[in-house]
């Protein structure tokens, strides 16, 4: 892990102690990597990793809030690529050090377990979204759980940028019992995160269906 690498040399003994670990997942073809500098794009995520071997697909996943986690799951069509990723671990990008792992059977954006919901909650709460969401996507993806009355999208207030979640208000609180259920489904090539909303079912007077900034 990253918090043991030391400073005179961290990069030789992570990679030689998590190697190892390629011995139970020669055919792991994918590696979750943590550790990277919050402003770190796909594409350089991409160039650093390029030399291993050709990748499949590159995830940032983000926080609930919209922010960087400051992880990365690559999925290499190799496996002999994934074992040469692992070799990097503990290696310096932007100043910070990386901690590169396989990544295990589950999912690393697995759907958490939902809160305790109240009586009576109508809202969901729903993160991770891709920053090329609408409306019209939302409504698809929970309109078998029920009548939706209100979805809004979460932004910045200064400078009016999507920041990746939002909530959707359903007229039933059944209905927030299905949209929780589809936590973990894949929208727009993202996992969402769904759960109870229960001191939101409110957004407050003013805005009504506003605040979409033309998603």
């Amino acid at each position: 892990k990253a918090e043991s690498v030391s400073e005179s040399n961290g990069a030789d003994a992570p990679a030689e102690k998590l190697q190892k670990t390629g011995e139970e997942g020669d055919e792991n073809t994918k590696i979750y990597v943590r550790g990277l500098p919050w402003r770190a794009t796909e594409d350089e995520v991409r160039e650093f990793f390029a030399q291993c071997g050709e990748m499949e697909s590159v995830e940032l996943p983000l926080q609930d809030d919209g922010r960087s986690s400051g992880t990365a799951i690559i999925d290499f069509k190799e496996a002999s690529a994934a074992a040469a990723a692992l070799e990097q671990n503990g290696a310096d990008f932007g100043g910070r050090w990386l901690s590169i792992k396989y990544s295990n059977s589950r999912p690393v954006t697995e759907a958490r377990a939902p809160s305790q919901k109240d009586e009576g909650c109508t809202t969901v709460f729903v993160g991770n979204l891709s920053f090329h969401i609408d409306e019209d996507t939302v409504r698809e993806t929970f309109k078998d759980c029920g009548e939706i009355a209100n979805i809004r999208f979460a932004e910045d207030r200064e400078t009016g940028q999507f920041k990746g979640f939002g909530h959707v208000e359903f007229t039933e609180t059944e209905a927030t019992d299905k949209a929780v259920a589809l936590a973990g489904t894949y929208v727009m090539d993202r996992a969402i995160r769904v759960d109870f909303a229960n001191e939101r079912k409110s957004f407050g007077g003013g805005g009504g269906r506003g605040g979409f900034g033309g998603r």
